[in-house]
């Protein structure tokens, strides 16, 4: 058999070219061992072929900047690199020579046009002689609850990911065990549902503050977190929360142990989780990574990234993403097209799927009429984003939008039951408080930077804050979302400003000695 891999870019160029810059294979002869009670698979090593490839045409420095970035690649060794034609000289012999009974890819519908590209080269008009088989697509056959198929989540659920860096060779290796886990892999009661193991220990998570880390199958620390409460915190990533975080869903293939650790207070919470972050550095969690990029801006009344001079404003933000809901929610209360599309939106909510027909519309505009009435938005203004933020921050200063009530009614089994309006309501109300809490932390920083906020229930903050990088704000979102939950549960608790800014440039980080600085305790 044949494992292979490619990296490159798709529609690169003017001319819409799809550039290979890097390319794995090996042949692997497949063996069997018999066991005392089974027969395991074993897979010998006969050829392993890697190379980086020079591009087949001259790749702008944006361009450039990407692969290194996404893959390490430099430039120097893309141009020093063979070119397609040797490389595609390389694999046409190895194919002929081996003869392999089928070529395994994870993801094959972007290696594909690679792979018959090179094959044209060197046998122009002549068919490929091997079945190209998609890992992915068996892995959605054999585990359909799993989170994600990317490469990493399916190797990570079999207990071994890849690396960090996108490269050709990693990903052969990971195909390796992607599809021997697959092979071995006897489908008795096994879905690929996060978590199933964990049911009992996290239902029985206690109802306090504290931090809590995902491991995966080999122990190593996937991710850390905070939690006004454990157990409703833990839970709602195992009841639908992350439905549209791609990241936490490929993480959540992978974990397979959960720790926790009660704290005194959410405050005490958030330290604890700022320490861990900065030692452990867990590969999912976004804050506090090494980032020197622009602070986004949004307009107050669109959300959108296009603010002009002298426009009121919301930010500085570390992404304008998270808005992308609430702007789709508005459009789709305005019945326009939205950004982001319905199944995207809410998964399985497909347009007479397993009802009748069109019964999918009439869920999605009942459930945001009562949105549209809970929150008491006017009709001539449920066309506005910055209408519906208002209104769910407002809901967020009253309380209105605990967890414990806007969890998913479907429970854990969601994915097998039909939605209803109630279903849909309660999903827009947990993406309109991520977007909540997102303003939140931004007039936090506004306020500890000296900016100015406006009135209340405005989603507007007038003077620009001082914040040197996105990493100084990641920091600042990080301790003072503690600081807020603190405050939310305990209002003896408050802050005091007692220097300019909170972070200084060129501060490496903020020790529990800084924050507590800053903060006054009123006990």
């Amino acid at each position: 058999m044949m494992f292979l891999d490619c990296q490159g870019l798709k529609s690169c160029g003017t001319k819409g070219h799809d550039v290979l810059f890097e390319i794995c294979w090996t042949i692997q002869k497949a063996g069997f061992v018999a066991a005392v009670s089974e027969t395991i698979l074993e897979l010998e090593e006969v050829l392993w072929t890697e190379t980086v490839v020079r591009p087949s045409i001259i790749l702008s420095p944006r361009n450039l900047f990407k692969v290194e970035k996404l893959c390490g690649i430099r430039p120097k060794q893309l141009a020093e690199a063979p070119d397609q034609f040797d490389v595609a000289e390389a694999l046409v012999r190895d194919i002929e020579q081996y003869a392999p009974d089928q070529i395994l890819i994870h993801y094959a519908g972007f290696e594909r046009s690679f792979i018959l590209r090179l094959w044209e080269m060197v046998r122009p008009g002549k068919p490929f002689p091997v079945p190209i088989v998609c890992t992915r697509d068996l892995a959605r056959e054999r585990l359909p609850k799993l989170e994600s198929y990317s490469l990493k989540a399916v190797a990570g659920y079999f207990g071994d990911p890849c690396d960090h860096f996108k490269r050709a060779g990693a990903h052969t290796r990971a195909t390796l065990v992607v599809w021997r886990g697959l092979h071995d892999f006897d489908g008795s009661d096994e879905t690929g549902k996060p978590g199933k193991e964990l049911r009992a220990q996290r239902l029985a998570l206690p109802d306090k503050p504290g931090t809590y880390r995902f491991y995966d199958a080999r122990g190593r620390i996937l991710y850390i977190g905070k939690a006004t409460s454990l157990k409703h915190r833990v839970n709602s990533y195992f009841r639908g929360g992350i439905r549209g975080d791609v990241r936490k869903r490929e993480m959540m293939a992978q974990v397979k142990q959960i720790s926790t650790r009660e704290a005194d207070s959410p405050l005490h919470a958030a330290l604890d989780e700022f320490r861990g972050i900065v030692e452990l550095a867990p590969p999912y969690n976004i804050a506090m990574k090494k980032d020197d990029g622009l602070a986004d801006w949004l307009a107050r009344d669109s959300l959108l990234p296009d603010v002009s001079e002298g426009q009121a404003v919301l930010g500085p933000l570390t992404s304008w993403t998270a808005f992308a809901d609430i702007r789709s929610i508005a459009a789709l209360a305005n019945e326009a097209e939205p950004e982001k599309s319905v199944d995207a939106m809410f998964p399985g909510l497909a347009k007479g799927e397993g009802k009748g027909k069109g019964e999918g519309d009439l869920e999605l505009k009942a459930g945001i009429k009562i949105a549209i009435d809970f929150f008491e938005i006017s009709s001539e203004l449920a066309h506005s984003p910055g209408v519906w933020l208002a209104k769910a921050v407002g809901a967020s200063r009253r309380g209105d939008d605990k967890d414990e009530d806007i969890e998913d009614p479907r429970g854990e089994e969601r994915d097998d039951l039909p939605w209803d309006a109630e279903c849909v309501f309660r999903s827009i109300r947990r993406k309109l408080k991520r977007g909540a809490a997102i303003y939140w932390h931004t007039v936090s920083v506004r306020l500890l930077c000296g900016g100015e906020v406006a009135a209340a229930g405005q989603c507007a903050v007038a003077a620009p804050a001082k914040i040197a990088s996105l990493y100084e704000l990641q920091e600042m979102n990080l301790i003072l979302s503690g600081i807020r939950s603190a405050v939310r549960t305990d209002k003896s608790i408050g802050v005091t400003l007692r220097s300019g800014r909170l972070i200084r440039p060129g501060q490496a980080g903020l020790s529990s000695r800084v924050l507590f600085g800053l903060t006054g305790w009123g006990r």
